[in-house]
């Protein structure tokens, strides 16, 4: 009786883990890292002609709340517009990465306590990451302007004016061939109210 019941229980465990091992062998690989592809910058753009900002070398310092420039007889708003993120990355495998997606997490959103995590962004521009291991800037809205403040992307509280510097860490989520892609770096910015009119 004793054989028979050990031989059942390791007939049951090798079928569990050839069960197992279908179920894993259907999902998707994904994986946070690929040594051959990394984010190797970041940088928050507030003031820019055209897009991609690429006439904006990006600043530590956001600006989130417009301001006169004028007078009170003769006003004249602020350049006040959306805040941008460029993701700088670098491809060395062996064939293009494509990113679809950009997320933020981001402590004491609003002051003390809590943590933002933003829903996923549509890229803006170009996608497409070459395996030339060059470095290729991908773009994502970070900050919206509501009226004469910002918000975080997908938000509508006002972020406030003496926020001050936060430790925000950048998602890109794509592909590389056919493995899921998730990298992710972070940036300190500063939320301020910072003087722009020149």
């Amino acid at each position: 009786m004793a054989k028979y019941n050990v031989s059942c229980a390791r007939t049951a465990v090798t079928s569990s883990l050839l069960f197992l091992g279908v179920i894993l062998a259907a999902l998707p690989t994904s994986v946070v890292h690929a040594d051959c592809l990394s984010i190797t910058g970041i940088t928050a753009h507030d003031r820019y002609d055209s897009f991609p900002a690429s006439d904006d070398e990006g600043t530590g310092s956001l600006d989130v709340v417009k301001n006169n420039c004028g007078t009170e007889d003769d006003p004249q708003d602020e350049g006040f517009q959306d805040t941008l993120m460029a993701v700088t990355v670098v491809n060395q495998c062996t064939g293009s990465a494509s990113f679809s997606r950009i997320y933020y997490r981001v402590p004491s959103p609003y002051g003390a306590g809590g943590r933002l995590r933003t829903k996923k962004f549509a890229l803006l521009g170009q996608r497409e990451v070459p395996n030339d291991g060059e470095p290729h800037k991908i773009y994502g809205l970070f900050l919206d302007v509501t009226g004469s403040t910002k918000a975080y992307a997908g938000k509508t509280t006002s972020i406030p004016a003496s926020l001050g510097f936060r430790n925000v860490r950048v998602f890109v989520a794509g592909r590389l061939g056919s493995r899921n892609e998730v990298l992710s770096s972070a940036a300190t910015l500063s939320f301020d109210d910072v003087d722009n009119c020149d």
